[in-house]
């Protein structure tokens, strides 16, 4: 004959789990047993990570699984009668999903002009960031160093990084392999790579092209970007031709924009650069639009009122804020001459800054420093802009202060290659989700 008792099933203390997933059985029954649940209640928070708590009987769902966000408990009692039947297992799952890994730090090749070479431009911070810690311009000054990497000369017009993966590192001299950094210089219609020691790579692409060291394109071109698989560059032309070249094969296609643009220009400023399936163009700091193009379909939208910065520029940044929200920062050539447009929605704000001073420009001279934050020179003086608090510095600042050798600005064009911060992964979060769970409820014994 059954016989029922009341019982506490499960009544965890406190306790930590550093696991993506955590399970707690709750109730477990034999073959000759069954239970009715009557009370259940939970709570699991986690200081880095959201957490989701699904309960289950067997493979059916109790309840819609919760989630909170990080720091805050995720906690439930609930009351009513589940029956667990024989041979059937009560589980909750506390799940911290995907793994966080912090932000890296700048890693950056500046292309100096003026015959100077290629310089490595680094933070040698060693100590994780915390992603909840909001970082300020002060906290990056005497982090900085610059290295000459190459005795290679390479003048740049538009310069970017990236790092390779599967998908995006074909044989070549020297040899490159999933994980290492590449850097592109763009100068004379021509893109070329360097690696991280600033040796031109050769490229086996194949195809008739082999050991090709050199992504060509249209004449008159001066601004690039790549997505990581792509090189695309526009010309400066008033045309609706964007060129894009594979990394693999070094091919060409020709994508149709739905109207005509002019792009970077090969002075007055200027910029071309890529996030997330879009790129960004502005032509000269003169003119006054800043063109959106989807490299899938062509389709380009227009920011106007985007000329306010003087009648040249230092440059332009894609940055990630502490937020999670992207900008572009462009810095002109006069005080409070900058955009600043926030890509979410494509609107521009301003920001009152240091008159850079900048008199010319061949190149791109921004740098990202931290989350939300960019350093842009002109000759012996830099001036940084900060969109997590949107300020700028509104004094005159020495190169020298953030260890960085002086700036060239000059026709033979000077640009520095940033592989954006957020792509550059820093060590991985720790999880510590403290949780507790508490059961009830009558347990049958004998069940025939």
């Amino acid at each position: 004959m059954a016989t029922e008792k009341l019982k506490v099933f499960t009544n965890t203390a406190p306790s930590v789990s550093t696991s993506a997933i955590t399970n707690v059985t709750i109730k477990a029954t034999s073959s000759s047993e069954q239970a009715v649940l009557k009370t259940i209640s939970y709570e699991a928070v986690d200081p880095k990570y959201p957490v989701t708590a699904t309960l289950t009987n067997g493979n059916a769902v109790l309840t819609t699984p919760k989630t909170t966000a990080k720091t805050v408990k995720n906690s439930d009692t609930l009351s009513g009668s589940q029956i667990v039947d024989v041979s059937s297992t009560v589980n909750i799952k506390f799940d911290t999903g995907v793994t966080i890994a912090t932000n890296g730090y700048t890693d950056a090749r500046y292309f100096a002009g003026n015959n100077a070479g290629i310089f490595k431009w680094a933070d040698g911070t060693g100590t994780p960031r915390d992603p909840d810690v909001t970082t300020t311009f002060t906290d990056t000054v005497g982090d900085f160093t610059s290295v000459r990497t190459g005795s290679l000369t390479k003048p740049a017009s538009s310069a970017f990084g990236l790092i390779l993966d599967a998908n995006n590192s074909p044989t070549s001299s020297p040899a490159i392999a999933a994980g290492d950094k590449v850097y592109f210089a763009m100068e004379s219609n021509a893109v070329k790579a360097f690696n991280a020691a600033g040796a031109l790579i050769t490229w086996n692409t194949g195809g008739g092209n082999a050991n090709n060291d050199s992504f060509d394109f249209n004449a008159n071109t001066f601004g690039s970007c790549t997505d990581g698989t792509y090189i695309y560059a526009k010309s400066m032309n008033n045309d609706t031709a964007l060129m894009r070249r594979s990394i693999v094969g070094n091919v060409e296609v020709q994508i149709t924009l739905s109207q005509s643009i002019i792009a970077q220009n090969g002075n007055q400023g200027g910029f071309t650069l890529y996030h997330d399936g879009y790129i960004y163009i502005h032509g000269t700091a003169t003119i006054g639009d800043v063109f959106k193009i989807n490299v899938t379909t062509g389709a380009v939208q227009t920011l106007t009122g985007c000329g306010g910065i003087g009648g040249y520029s230092a440059g332009a940044i894609v940055t990630k804020r502490a937020d999670g929200e992207f900008y572009i920062i462009e810095v002109g050539s006069g005080a409070n001459q900058n955009n600043i447009i926030k890509l979410s929605d494509f609107t521009r704000t301003s920001v009152t800054m240091y008159d850079l001073g900048t008199s010319t420009e061949y190149g791109n001279l921004g740098m990202e420093v931290a989350p939300g934050i960019g350093v842009f020179f002109y000759n012996s003086v830099m001036v940084y802009i900060d969109v997590n608090t949107m300020t700028a510095n509104t004094t005159q600042m020495q190169t020298t202060s953030f260890s960085v050798i002086e700036p060239a600005s000059n026709n033979d064009a000077s640009s520095i290659a940033n592989i954006p911060i957020h792509l550059i992964a820093g060590v991985t979060t720790a999880r510590a989700v403290t949780h507790k769970v508490y059961a009830d409820g009558v347990l049958i014994e004998g069940v025939a």
